[in-house]
């Protein structure tokens, strides 16, 4: 397995960032953040941005999300790699029957599209149930699709061309060039531990009989994890907290760990010895999902470790640095 980068699909990444940029902002937890450099990319974008492609951003890939994902399963499917190359070749992709079905499909449906094309009340019902990154409006947007789908494609590849020009390709050699050193460290950790990588990193358990899907790197949208089905493909961002002790841990969040005395229990039998989730909630006569919630949240603030032991069984450890570091900031916001 091995980590890429690819800018056609960053493209379309970042424009997906910069038209959710509030929501995704107001939901991050300490636990996943939002960079300051990103944060400082945003705010030299929206000035240099004129007011009518704001607003077309913010209509049409803020509430039309399938659309926005349609032409990353386009580069992952044909491998398509260079902006503009890309572009043309989606601009001479032939609209009709042809795109509205691609679309739908991407929804995972299990109906298939020639069933229920004409009958616009079992499309909405179809893409209802499919839930998935159907949002409010977006369905609406389809039936619109549907009738006009060259005028909606159109407007979409006009978007990124434009954004293309004002917000990426001025930094393009940069970025690229800082995204190859994290790979260089992700592949690491990767080539490493398969399992602690996807877990850490992409939020989610791959079993080792499950095949894994393309790794693909963005540099602009940190927090979401993005899955693509065709193919299967998987898109990180690349600020992960979870794996970097940089950050201290907020003060808010020690007084809370404090004030638990599970948490406060869990750290100090986890800065002994290494456990294992069963094994502490057998010591604590507490269940196995209470201290597997309690230990997620740790970990999430880097107070946690862990490795894997015998029989491939997760073992957890107090990292004894990180929290003397945060005892420390605690005792300096109170005695000063």
């Amino acid at each position: 397995m091995k980590i890429k980068h690819n800018p056609s699909i960053e493209l379309f990444c970042s424009l997906l960032i910069y038209a959710r940029w509030d929501e995704v902002k107001s939901m991050c937890e300490p636990s996943y953040y939002l960079s300051d450099e990103l944060t400082l990319w945003y705010e030299k974008t929206s000035s240099a941005l004129p007011g009518t492609l704001k607003n077309d951003i913010s209509y049409l890939v803020s509430n039309f999300l399938g659309l926005t994902f349609l032409p990353v399963s386009m580069i992952l499917k044909e491998g398509w790699s260079a902006v503009m190359e890309t572009l043309n070749q989606l601009k001479s992709i032939p609209t009709g029957e042809v795109l509205p079905k691609m679309l739908f499909d991407t929804y995972q449906t299990d109906i298939s599209y020639s069933k229920v094309s004409r009958d616009p009340v079992a499309i909405r019902k179809a893409l209802e149930k499919a839930g998935g990154t159907i949002r409010q409006g977006e369905v609406e947007l389809f039936l619109e699709f549907i009738r006009y789908p060259d005028i909606f494609w159109n407007k979409l590849i006009t978007i990124a061309e434009s954004f293309y020009a004002l917000a990426l390709k001025e930094d393009e050699a940069r970025i690229s060039k800082k995204v190859q050193k994290q790979i260089q460290a992700d592949q690491t950790l990767l080539d490493k531990d398969p399992g602690h990588f996807f877990e850490a990193y992409c939020r989610c358990n791959r079993p080792e009989s499950e095949e894994y899907p393309e790794i693909y790197i963005s540099y602009y949208d940190e927090v979401d994890i993005i899955q693509i089905e065709a193919p299967d493909s998987l898109i990180y961002g690349r600020c992960r907290p979870i794996m970097e002790n940089s950050n201290p841990v907020p003060l808010e969040e020690a007084y809370k760990i404090l004030a638990d005395e599970s948490r406060r229990t869990i750290l100090q039998l986890l800065c002994s010895r290494p456990w294992f989730i069963r094994e502490l909630a057998t010591e604590l006569k507490i269940t196995s999902a209470t201290v597997s919630y309690h230990v997620s949240r740790l970990a999430a603030l880097h107070l946690v470790n862990y490795e894997r032991g015998e029989k491939n069984r997760v073992y957890y450890r107090g990292d004894q640095e990180r929290i003397e570091a945060m005892l420390d900031a605690v005792k300096k916001s109170i005695l000063g």
